[in-house]
């Protein structure tokens, strides 16, 4: 079959008429009857649906770009590197990130990177002596939720492609391995409705260099479970063993018991998925999420230590760790460890924890993600909460302060009084002694305080940003087409964290 690259060029194949959509690197095959009304034959008007792709993009640059200028200003990064930053988002994520907003209609992929959907979040590491910004996201391409795609896994793996060929030095050994075990190219039909999220299957995420260099993040979900009907447990084990290196993966092991004695114990953890760092895999990292129904700190204790069989955290740091669990979540002084906190309803309640691995590691090391959105009082106490720790712990510094400044602003659309839902996690390892913490922010692209007037506001940029996304065709969004700018990229900064 001849390649099809935009409407003009619509062939028939026999009796099913078929048309091939070509991204750049990962071409797939649609019945022409399903995108009908997704693009436009030479006989349509092309005007319209050529210009939505250009004010989708523009609206993620300016949204993207203006939590960035906020998040980056605030931890301080200089001019030169904001601006290369904010060229590779023009460029290459905004194009990305599919349809923007509409009032009153829920989004066609509702993204399971965050709660409200938002396709992309944001953190601010507190490690080191100045703040690291970060951010994920994931590429929703044009059919995703279709029976052609319903995990959206074209999208995301074509964007790995396009990284894959700007890091010619990086290693794409484990990601490749974990793409094929956890995702099967032909699968049964997702139900078109379904509760929560969207099935998401792949994210990418980038830490951001105050050299204007980015360290890129791969994140697979094993979606091959709901695919063939065996647990994620299941799916994850094998992928694992089945890595040439498994031999040297010593830290696995007291991960797998934790989790089949939890599976039995009647609490099973829910497994969300990997992070692979793009290295040789003899320098490279395999990190472990997964989710405990669980919410009191005495699990929290029981899980960082994997029920005793792993000692990275010493009496100290689990006691330093339950005083930021308080601050943050607003417990009161006779709040029991072995209590839990008040029930929620939601697919991501619960506490979130990963296990990072080593080849050459005999035990893991672990991290908790602790669950401010769903248990915190507001994001205003969270904040507050979490500034009080860092100051008692480390003194006063000028990013507390700044945090807070660059929080308000970030969400400006709303009051961090008014409930939760802007800081999603507060993430705690235990590293070099004390505890390394990292901010995670959501997007809340479609809360009801963006819009004005039926409209929904678009941030507006700052003057002298430069780089506005330039005005492309449809054809080419969907091709992918990424112009990086050189430097951006380089082999030695890719990893995984």
């Amino acid at each position: 079959m001849t390649p099809v690259l935009w409407g003009r060029n619509i062939i028939a194949s026999g009796s099913t008429r078929l048309l091939q959509i070509r991204y750049r690197l990962s071409p797939y095959t649609v019945p022409k009857s399903h995108i009908s009304t997704a693009i436009a034959t030479e006989s349509e008007d092309t005007t319209s649906f050529a210009d939505k792709p250009y004010v989708d993009s523009q609206f993620w640059e300016n949204a993207v770009g203006t939590a960035l200028r906020t998040l980056m200003g605030g931890a301080e990064y200089d001019a030169a590197s904001l601006q290369q930053h904010l060229t590779f988002v023009s460029q290459s994520v905004a194009p990305a990130l599919g349809a923007r907003p509409t009032q009153g209609q829920a989004p066609q992929w509702k993204s399971f990177m965050t709660d409200d959907y938002s396709p992309l979040e944001y953190s601010w590491s507190w490690d080191g002596e100045r703040p690291t910004i970060r951010y994920s996201f994931e590429p929703i391409g044009p059919f995703a939720g279709t029976e052609w795609d319903p995990y959206n896994h074209q999208a995301p793996m074509a964007y790995a492609d396009h990284l894959r060929r700007q890091l010619p030095a990086a290693d794409w050994t484990w990601f490749a391995h974990f793409a094929r075990a956890f995702h099967r190219d032909t699968s049964a039909k997702v139900a078109a409705h379904h509760d929560g999220s969207s099935p998401s299957s792949v994210f990418i995420g980038f830490d951001l260099g105050r050299d204007g260099r980015m360290m890129c993040k791969m994140y697979l979900v094993p979606v091959k479970a709901e695919q063939t009907g065996q647990s994620r447990l299941a799916v994850l084990d094998d992928a694992v063993r089945t890595l040439p290196q498994f031999s040297d993966l010593s830290a696995y092991p007291p991960l797998q018991g934790f989790l089949r004695h939890q599976e039995e114990g009647g609490t099973p953890a829910h497994i969300i998925g990997v992070a692979v760092d793009c290295v040789d895999p003899s320098a490279a990292k395999l990190k472990i999420y997964f989710r405990s129904p669980s919410t009191s700190f005495a699990s929290v204790k029981d899980t960082l230590t994997a029920g005793g069989t792993v000692s990275s955290w010493d009496a100290c740091a689990l006691e330093q760790l339950r005083e930021l669990w308080s601050l943050v979540l607003g417990l009161p002084p006779d709040f029991s460890h072995d209590q839990e906190l008040p029930s929620k309803s939601h697919e991501t309640s619960g506490v979130l924890y990963n296990f990072d691995i080593k080849l050459g590691n005999q035990q893991p090391e672990t991290k908790v993600y602790i669950p401010v959105r769903h248990y915190g009082q507001s994001d205003h106490a969270i904040a507050v909460g979490l500034v009080e720790f860092l100051q008692r712990r480390g003194g006063r510094t000028p990013y507390q302060d700044r945090f807070l400044k660059a929080l308000e602003q970030y969400a400006s659309f709303r009051s961090l009084d008014q409930g939760c839902g802007v800081q999603t996690y507060i993430a705690c390892a235990f590293k070099r002694g004390q505890l390394s913490l990292t901010s995670y922010l959501s997007a809340e692209i479609y809360h009801p305080g963006r819009w004005e007037d039926g409209i929904l506001a678009l941030p507006r940029a700052h003057s002298g940003s430069g780089h506005l996304a330039p005005r492309v065709a449809a054809a080419s969004i969907l091709e992918w087409r990424i112009s990086t700018p050189s430097g951006l990229f380089r082999p030695a900064y890719v990893s995984v964290c």
